[in-house]
């Protein structure tokens, strides 16, 4: 079998699909990425993809908003396609979906995989319209509409029912092997915690993401700040991992970024491959995103046994169960609501030791190898369909 992979950069591609291209590369599959050289997720390349025999193609997905480049780059991309002449094309995320079919349909069987759909949760009307006319625009043209939670799939399910597809895995899951706890020992997790500066005494809590409004990055800072200044928990520390995005703001003001900057007990790690060391120190991860698809940051922190205090927002709620392995707060609550969820596991230790446990007890749910088996069996379903329709 001969795929294409299209998906907006290079760094989604290294860490959402780099183990499904090489499972399938070792299974003598061909396969092909087409991306941006970009990489938002800027980490270490999981594999060496070339030396797999990967081949990688460079398109400017991440251009300006301008629709004489987006219409080149739709028609590059569409020439690199049948150059390859693949069996299968699989597109991930709606812009590099909506740039490949903007130049017309792709000759080869498509299947577009949703993150979360963007129109049903946007809240300005302007943005709301324009991603659902995108969004129905990449529907029409795909040949199979894949979806990761139930949200979507009841809403595409309406409009396409026969093109539809709903992953059962928990979307692209997380690595089991590496988010592990097991993995590190008590001297270990000591280790992590000098070279971080965090007593023995000290809470921890964790945000990993992109430094979004939407993930609700400002609301963390709020929070932290309010429980500081308040004296709610007098030894507190917060890791953050992850960095800012060029196209989206933080939602913090001048004071706040001012705070942010100079906080001392404010972790900024940036972008790293070595997640699950700073929550194998970690009590608690606060992600109270509004807009998700599956969120891969609450996998890995529930993988390590770290309760989630999140909103009960799309893709959050198929993960987190309220007061059984964190916080599942309503969409609008602001960051005195946040501060106060996290005072409570902080004031209730068995409470969180017990939510600790039962996310242990969840992980097995969001190994990766579940979507990678399904995607290929996906793949190979469809091929065998378009076959047999010849």
């Amino acid at each position: 079998m001969k795929i294409v992979f299209i998906i907006t950069d290079f760094g989604g591609f290294n860490n959402f699909l780099g183990e499904l291209a090489k499972e399938l590369v070792l299974k003598e599959n061909e396969v092909h990425v087409i991306c941006d050289r970009d990489k938002v997720i800027n980490i270490k390349d999981k594999y060496p993809y070339a030396a797999l025999g990967i081949h990688i193609h460079h398109v400017d997905f991440l251009r300006k908003l301008k629709m004489f480049s987006w219409f080149q780059t739709s028609i590059k991309i569409k020439r690199i396609i049948n150059q390859i002449n693949p069996d299968i094309v699989n597109l991930h995320f709606t812009s590099s979906m909506f740039l490949s079919l903007l130049s017309g349909r792709i000759k080869h069987h498509s299947i577009g995989v949703f993150h979360g759909l963007g129109f049903p949760v946007l809240i300005s009307p302007v943005r709301k319209l324009v991603f659902k006319r995108i969004e129905l625009f990449c529907f029409k043209r795909l040949d199979k509409i894949a979806v990761i939670n139930n949200f979507d799939y009841d809403l595409v399910k309406k409009i396409y029912p026969k093109k539809v597809y709903k992953y059962q895995s928990f979307g692209v899951g997380c690595d089991l092997n590496k988010f592990d706890p097991n993995k590190f020992s008590s001297q270990k997790k000591m280790e992590i915690k000098q070279q971080l500066n965090i007593q023995p005494e000290d809470f921890v809590l964790m945000f990993t993401g992109r430094f979004v409004w939407f993930k609700g990055f400002d609301l963390v800072i709020k929070a932290f700040q309010f429980i500081e200044e308040k004296g709610l928990i007098k030894n507190i520390k917060l890791i953050l991992v992850g960095g800012k995005d060029k196209a989206h703001t933080n939602g913090l003001n001048e004071a706040e970024e001012a705070y942010l900057l100079n906080a001392k007990n404010i972790i900024k790690v940036g972008f790293t491959e070595s997640v699950e060391e700073y929550l194998s120190v970690s009590d608690l991860f606060v992600f109270p995103s509004t807009k998700e698809g599956m969120p891969v940051a609450i996998m890995e922190a529930i993988a390590m046994g770290v309760p989630v205090v999140t909103l009960d927002s799309r893709g959050c709620s198929d993960i987190i169960t309220n007061d059984y392995n964190g916080k599942l707060l309503p969409v609008d609550a602001d960051y005195k609501d946040i501060a106060q969820s996290i005072v409570d596991l902080y004031n209730h230790k068995e409470q969180l030791a017990a939510c600790s446990k039962n996310a242990i007890n969840q992980r097995e749910n969001f190994d990766r190898n579940l979507f990678i088996k399904e995607s290929i069996s996906l793949f190979e379903n469809c091929l065998s369909n378009t076959q047999n329709k010849n």
